[in-house]
């Protein structure tokens, strides 16, 4: 056999490489293990002393619509409020919006084998679905209020962002599909586009009326979790300005699941309490806490490992749900004043929350402030550290008119996108731990939506094409206040 013998110069040269890879390794590795025990001492410490208040309990009249992202979410959100629900005579119907069929490496094991086609991944989402159904029937919810949307994991904030229209839709990453390809989705063959999700969860919630809404929280970190909030949160703001009596007398709850490491795994999940994140529970959310009783919890688990695929992959995370509460937030819908030039606070989020954040505070975003002066829409935001040129702060966002008209496309703003900025006439300006964009108004709202519209706001930040920091999707009223 022939064998290729490296010069013995480039043999240490990498052999050197490889040592300081691996000493680079150890290190992040090591540093990132001290700042989420650090988190999780703030966590436990927060939830000894934090008191929130009380959900009130649910009645014969109330009328609960659950949103999921995906097929386990209304059970780590929502499962005692569920089951409290219907023991009080109430009705639940709950909507999941994707069937969870991009998760690959749970396809790969059910599978058992490491190459999958689309198939592969549409015979994993009918999977969830039968979990799904057995987790919420166990909790007492008719099957006939069980519905999916069918549209693609992963997918949902693509289709908010850019592939909001009909004639250019989105393709799952995963399935292929353009179209919903699932025979039980509650509208067959639905276009994976925005408009069609926006439709879709209207319908949901004109054909329900419901009293009292959840859905994931916008600050959720993960994307088709923060899509979720701002779909459903749009569609319950273009019934109200529809003065519908049923949406003036609902009630918008947000539900976490992902936040950097949160929830901390408990060392005792029976005398555990869920408490926010310690650094989301000084913001703008108000958060409440629903007790449940060892007999709802135990039922609690159970649904949880009804979602076999998914325990068999995150089993620690997922039962960490299964504590003595629940967890729901309300958000003040931030807006931007028409008539005469204020800044006002629009988005607000928590700092040094995760490892990257920590460690890069030219990124860490603190706070997004936004105002209309004289035909130019101000957006100022604001960085735990003095903002750095190697960092890329990027802005996008979507006009909305008072009845869900929106272009089809979002607008993106990227500072290191020099001929871009320049081509939309945008202006972007550096001071401090402040960067402030200067934009068009005309690139963004339109005169035919008359005095009222919404504007959705979001901003990221990266380095080297590593992210940093993100805020959810934030809508904001533009024209007055709601």
């Amino acid at each position: 056999m022939l064998r290729l013998r490296l010069p013995i110069k480039v043999r240490y040269l990498f052999g050197a490489v490889l040592v300081s890879a691996l000493l680079v390794c150890a290190y992040i590795g090591n540093a990132g293990r001290r700042f989420y025990a650090h988190q999780n001492d703030l966590y436990h410490a927060q939830s000894a002393q934090l008191q929130l208040p009380l959900l009130p309990a649910p009645t014969s009249h109330t009328r609960l619509l659950v949103f999921a992202p995906h097929c386990d979410d209304d059970i780590l959100g929502c499962a005692g409020l569920i089951q409290r629900t219907l023991k009080a005579g109430g009705t639940v119907r709950v909507i999941t919006m994707t069937n969870g069929d991009g998760f690959r490496t749970a396809v790969q094991r059910q599978e058992r084998r490491l190459r999958v086609d689309p198939n592969d991944f549409m015979r994993f989402a009918y999977q969830r679905q039968e979990e799904s159904v057995k987790a919420l029937t166990s909790l007492g919810v008719d099957k006939s209020e069980i519905f999916f949307l069918g549209y693609p994991d992963r997918g949902l904030s693509p289709m908010w962002n850019d592939y909001w229209k009909p004639e250019r839709p989105y393709t799952s990453l995963y399935t292929r599909c353009q179209r919903s390809p699932y025979k039980n989705a509650k509208t067959p063959n639905a276009i994976y586009c925005g408009e069609s999700v926006l439709k879709d969860v209207q319908q949901a919630l004109r054909e329900f009326a419901p009293t009292l809404i959840t859905v994931t929280h916008p600050d959720d970190d993960h994307l088709d979790h923060t899509a979720s909030s701002a779909f459903v949160t749009l569609a319950l703001e273009i019934e109200l300005g529809r003065r519908e009596s049923w949406a003036e007398n609902a009630r918008l709850l947000y539900y976490l699941v992902h936040r950097g490491n949160w929830p901390a795994s408990p060392s005792n999940l029976e005398n555990a309490v869920l408490s926010p994140p310690a650094e989301m529970s000084r913001l703008n959310t108000e958060w409440f806490s629903f007790p449940i009783s060892l007999e709802e919890r135990k039922a609690k688990e159970a649904a949880i490992r009804a979602h076999a695929t998914q325990v068999a992959m995150t089993k620690p995370f997922l039962l960490s749900f299964a504590c003595q509460n629940e967890l729901f937030g309300t958000l003040v819908m931030g807006n931007v004043l028409t008539n005469e030039f204020e800044l006002r606070e629009v988005v607000e989020t928590p700092i040094s929350d995760s490892f990257p954040r920590a460690r890069f505070g030219e990124g860490d975003i603190q706070s997004v402030r936004m105002g209309d002066d004289r035909g130019t829409l101000r957006v100022v935001l604001q960085v735990r550290e003095n903002a750095s040129p190697r960092v890329r702060y990027q802005v996008r966002l979507r006009g909305i008119g008072w009845s869900g008209e929106t272009d089809p496309t979002s607008l993106l703003i990227r500072t290191n996108d020099s001929e871009a900025l320049k081509r939309q006439g945008i202006r972007v300006s550096f001071e401090g731990k402040r960067i402030q964009f200067e934009i068009p108004l005309s690139l963004v709202r339109h005169n035919e939506w008359g005095a009222y519209c919404f504007l959705a706001v979001s901003v990221e930040t990266s380095l080297a094409g590593l992210e940093i920091d993100k805020t959810g999707i934030h809508l904001v009223s533009w024209g007055g206040v709601m």
